[in-house]
C-alpha cells in the first residue's frame, strides 16, 4: 500500500502548508529560529516523496538530486537565519554545490543543440549584462557574479533536456531552475542593497516553488517511477 506522501496531492497539500508556515516564520522577527522547524520538515517532505517516486530513475543521477536537495535546503537555511558572515559564505557555498549537483543530474538527460542553444544565449547576455550594470560598483559583485553563473549553467542543462524527456519534465524542471535564478537574483539584490522585506518573503516562496517543481520534473522523467 502507498504511504500518503507517494500520492502526488497529498504531497503538495503538505508542502503547500508546511511551506505556509515557513514563510511566515523566517519573515517574522523573534519567530526565525523557529523556521528551523519547517525548513526541516520541509526537506523531509521532498526527500521522502522524490526517494518513494523516482525508484526506476538511473542511480547515480538520482543520488546527484538527493544530495542537491540536502545541500539546497541547508545552504537556505543558512543563507536566511542568521547576519554571520561565516554562516552565510556556508550556505553560499552550499548553494553553489547544489545547484552543481542539480546540474550533473540534468547531464544524463541532456541533447546538445546549438540552435537551440541561441535562444539561450541571447537571454543570458541581456541577463548579464543587467546584472553587471547593477552590482559592478558593488565591493561583493565578484561573488554575486560567481553564485549567478552557476545557476545561469544549469538552468542551461535543465533548458537542454528538451526532446530527452518527456514534455511535462521538461518544462517543469525548467520552471523551478528559472525560479532558483528569480530567487537568487532577488536575493543578491537583497544582501548588496537591502531592498525590503518582501524579498525575504519572495526569496523563501521561490525557492520552496523552484524545489517542489523540480522534485516533481524528475520523477517524471521516462523511467523514474517504473519501479515506484
Amino acid at each position: 500500500m502507498q504511504t500518503f506522501l507517494q500520492s502526488s496531492k497529498w504531497f503538495t497539500a503538505v508542502f503547500v502548508v508546511i511551506l505556509f508556515f515557513d514563510i511566515i516564520l523566517s519573515n517574522m522577527e523573534g519567530l526565525l529560529y523557529f523556521s528551523l522547524v519547517t525548513k526541516i520538515l520541509l526537506l523531509g517532505v521532498l526527500l521522502n516523496y522524490f526517494m518513494l517516486r523516482s525508484r526506476g530513475q538511473n542511480a547515480a543521477e538520482r543520488v546527484f538530486v538527493i544530495l542537491a536537495i540536502v545541500s539546497f535546503s541547508l545552504g537556505e537555511l543558512f543563507m536566511m537565519i542568521t547576519n554571520n558572515l561565516n554562516i552565510i559564505v556556508a550556505g553560499f557555498l552550499l548553494l553553489l554545490a547544489a545547484k552543481l549537483l542539480y546540474s550533473c543530474a540534468f547531464v544524463f538527460k541532456v541533447k546538445l543543440d546549438i540552435d537551440r542553444l541561441l535562444p539561450y544565449l541571447v537571454f543570458v547576455t541581456l541577463y548579464s549584462l543587467t546584472i553587471i550594470y547593477f552590482l559592478y560598483e558593488v565591493p561583493e559583485h565578484v561573488p554575486a557574479y560567481i553564485f549567478l553563473v552557476i545557476t545561469l549553467i544549469m538552468l542551461k542543462l535543465a533548458y537542454l533536456r528538451y526532446e530527452r524527456v518527456d514534455w511535462n519534465s521538461f518544462i517543469t524542471v525548467l520552471a523551478g531552475a528559472g525560479l532558483i535564478l528569480a530567487s537568487e537574483t532577488i536575493l543578491v539584490f537583497d544582501r548588496s542593497f537591502s531592498t525590503s522585506q518582501l524579498s525575504g518573503v519572495m526569496i523563501v516562496l521561490l525557492y520552496g516553488l523552484s524545489q517542489y517543481l523540480m522534485v516533481q520534473g524528475l520523477i517524471l522523467e521516462p523511467g523514474a517511477r517504473n519501479a515506484a
